[in-house]
């Protein structure tokens, strides 16, 4: 499996906007800085992890980060695509394209559940093993409503299952019609 480096860029972005000077780690490391910026690079996902313990960051800097997300605009594309779109959950449609922005392969998701509310799901990862890339991922999941000025949603990410829960029960794409 592998992690995008959207999310490494995402939280170096955040890093320099707090004036947090990073020249002593780079200098130290075997990961070339270039890679860690361009969001189309992939890593193996121990290593991402791996990178990330190694900034000796708390969780908390980590979760503000993807809070940073839509600010920041790290994302490149995916950034423009979300601002375009009427109600951002509308990205969760179809859960396992989004998280294939992130994770690769796409991963499979099941025991899908849609609301008006939000939605929840499992997926092959478990938080505890990348706690940090987990970390990050649903701090940002709970930022897409920033993207067109709503309020953050809110996102529980325990051991394979996912939820997401929207600020407000809007009607969108995700309500179930039968």
């Amino acid at each position: 499996m592998h992690f995008s480096c959207k999310i490494t860029h995402a939280i170096l972005a955040h890093l320099e906007s707090e004036k947090v000077d990073l020249s002593a780690f780079f200098s130290e490391t075997d990961i070339p800085w270039e890679l860690l910026r361009d969001s189309s690079y992939w890593m193996r996902a121990p290593d991402m992890e791996a990178f990330l313990e190694r900034l000796s960051l708390r969780t908390a800097t980590i979760v503000n980060a993807g809070h940073s997300t839509p600010k920041n605009r790290v994302w490149g594309v995916l950034d423009s695509v979300l601002r375009m779109m009427p109600q951002p959950q509308e990205i969760f449609h179809q859960p396992e394209k989004f998280l294939g922005y992130f994770i690769s392969p796409e991963p499979q998701i099941v025991h899908l559940v849609r609301g008006s509310a939000g939605l929840s799901f499992d997926i092959p990862l478990p938080a505890e093993q990348y706690p940090l890339v987990t970390a990050y991922l649903k701090a940002a999941f709970e930022s897409l409503p920033l993207y067109v000025g709503q309020s953050a949603a809110h996102c529980e990410w325990t051991d394979i299952h996912l939820k997401i829960d929207w600020p407000t029960a809007q009607q969108s794409i995700l309500t179930d019609e039968t």
